[in-house]
């Protein structure tokens, strides 16, 4: 069954009426364990949640550019949105991957980047202005159908508040509204960008969303550095030597920052009463297979 509202959705579980439900609607997420018991799992999940903001933006290019980057970043409190927002579903992120099999990746340098620090994230946003004036406001594309209102106008106030910078959410109706825009390069701000593990190794964020020879590079990031320490990590001879050159090149991520990684999400998964619960794969996602009846 297809639902266009999460609260539905689990309304329905609560009522019996549904088997299994991967998405918890925000405001059950404080309460949804205790609601459910044991029928209600968390693990830590293979995603991250980015604000991409495209290369051909013209208040993001240059030193300019990196400066705002570095400013937008350092000016968004992620623990405290994990806490307050999310009830602690999400991790704050560390880099631009996310747990892989349950495992952290290592922190790479410059990583405090992605920590809260307004006073810092003003004083790189006067330099930016001491270059190039920001023009506009600072849009961040979204679909409501996905449950992101809430942290959204929470990440543009915080912007807002500690930049000055006009900030906003751009809402689009529904996930298939905003990626056709995203995909057909129509967007001029920022949009929320989330990307899934394919495999338990780095490079399945890393490749596909920054290389700049992928399809499905959507920030426009283009580092012929970048790419060579990601082939460095594919002829490497160990899982060792690969992590070290994929650290590097989450190093050269957090210099530039074409996005803005934001949190790794926790996977939830909630069961009907009848429902013998399943644990998860390496993704996480549910074991669908040894779901059963009691």
């Amino acid at each position: 069954m297809v639902y266009s509202s999460e609260e539905q959705a689990y309304q329905d579980l609560v009522d019996g009426k549904l088997d299994v439900l991967t998405r918890i609607p925000a405001e059950k997420l404080g309460s949804f364990e205790k609601e459910l018991g044991s029928r209600a799992l968390t693990k830590p999940g293979g995603s991250i949640m980015e604000i991409t903001i495209p290369a051909n933006d013209a208040n993001f290019r240059g030193e300019a550019g990196r400066l705002r980057r570095r400013a937008l970043s350092m000016a968004i409190d992620r623990e405290g949105m994990a806490r307050d927002i999310f009830h602690g579903m999400v991790l704050p992120a560390t880099g631009f991957v996310a747990p892989l099999d349950g495992s952290i990746p290592p922190t790479p340098e410059g990583a405090d980047v992605l920590t809260y620090q307004p006073e810092k994230a003003r004083e790189l946003w006067e330099q930016a202005e001491k270059l190039e004036p920001f023009d506009g406001i600072f849009s961040i594309s979204y679909n409501t159908d996905g449950g992101h209102k809430t942290w959204i106008d929470a990440v543009a106030k915080q912007l807002s508040d500690t930049l000055g910078v006009p900030a906003e959410g751009h809402e689009f109706a529904t996930l298939k509204d905003l990626r056709q825009e995203v995909i057909a390069r129509h967007l001029t701000g920022a949009f929320r960008t989330i990307w899934q593990a394919e495999f338990p190794e780095e490079s399945t964020f890393l490749v596909p969303l920054y290389a700049s020879y992928s399809s499905e590079n959507e920030s426009g990031f283009n580092s012929s550095e970048y790419d060579e320490l990601l082939k460095k990590a594919g002829q490497a001879k160990s899982r060792e030597e690969a992590q070290k050159h994929y650290t590097e090149a989450q190093g050269l991520l957090l210099e530039k920052m074409p996005a803005i990684p934001l949190w790794t999400t926790k996977t939830f998964c909630a069961f009907g009463e009848d429902i013998v619960p399943a644990g998860y794969t390496w993704k996480p996602t549910p074991n669908y297979y040894l779901i059963h009846r009691a």
